[in-house]
């Protein structure tokens, strides 16, 4: 995700709270740089691009649990524009991650 992307995240949101029958979202520009930039973000976003369009994204946060040291991946919002998900991607398409790396 880079800050440009912000609009279109936010407009698939909303398609996908749409589609699932859920309320819509107050996410806005500044709540999505906030929480997915800089050192201390909240989650890792993904987008899939084709033909240089923002296609899709999903959203990527670390959980664990000291009880049980299990580190777990949370995956959220997959969201393509192309409802419901198509797994065949076209042959010009980049799944592209924000730069950031989820550690050890």
């Amino acid at each position: 995700m880079q800050f440009g992307d912000a609009a279109a995240i936010i407009e698939m949101a909303h398609a996908l709270a749409a589609a699932v029958g859920d309320p819509a979202p107050r996410l806005t520009k500044d709540d999505l740089i906030r929480d997915g930039f800089g050192s201390g973000r909240w989650f890792d976003c993904f987008v899939a691009e084709a033909d240089g369009t923002l296609t899709g994204y999903t959203l990527a946060c670390k959980a664990y649990e000291a009880h049980t040291a299990h580190r777990r991946l949370w995956l959220g919002d997959l969201a393509e524009l192309s409802w419901p998900l198509s797994l065949d991607m076209p042959s010009n398409s980049a799944v592209t991650p924000f730069i950031g790396s989820f550690g050890d």
